[in-house]
């Protein structure tokens, strides 16, 4: 019977052994300045979250904004808002504003869904120059 509960409590701690708990990674809304530094005169390779794709940008430091996505280009223009969110405005549509926040060492874009923050878009790589 020792045996047992012994055997017994010996499996139910190799089963927790084998499971982690994943740590919190803090989530950090990026400020206008560290958004700056991130975008301006950068070409950024986000991935959309929901669709799969993978986006190239060129931020130039003017406000003018170059994308390749699916093969095919457009332009566009791209602020910071007072409020530190990256904006952008694609083929003279009005400006769409989100915050970007830093997770561990990754950033992420997010939307507001009702009162959640959803993440919608992981940039992947800031590379130094345009690269279209």
């Amino acid at each position: 019977m020792m045996w047992a509960k012994m055997l017994g409590g010996a499996m139910a701690l190799g089963i927790l052994a084998g499971c982690q708990i994943k740590p919190q990674i803090e989530k950090t809304q990026l400020t206008g300045d560290e958004l700056r530094a991130l975008f301006v005169g950068k070409t950024v390779e986000s991935y959309s979250l929901s669709s799969g794709a993978t986006s190239f940008s060129y931020y130039y430091p003017d406000g003018r904004v170059e994308q390749v996505r699916y093969w095919e280009s457009r332009e566009g223009r791209w602020k910071i808002s007072d409020d530190n969110q990256i904006c952008l405005s694609m083929e003279d549509k009005d400006f769409s504003c989100r915050p970007v926040f830093r997770e561990g060492d990754r950033y992420y874009k997010y939307r507001l869904e009702g009162d959640q923050w959803v993440k919608i878009l992981r940039y992947r790589q800031f590379l130094d120059g345009r690269y279209l």
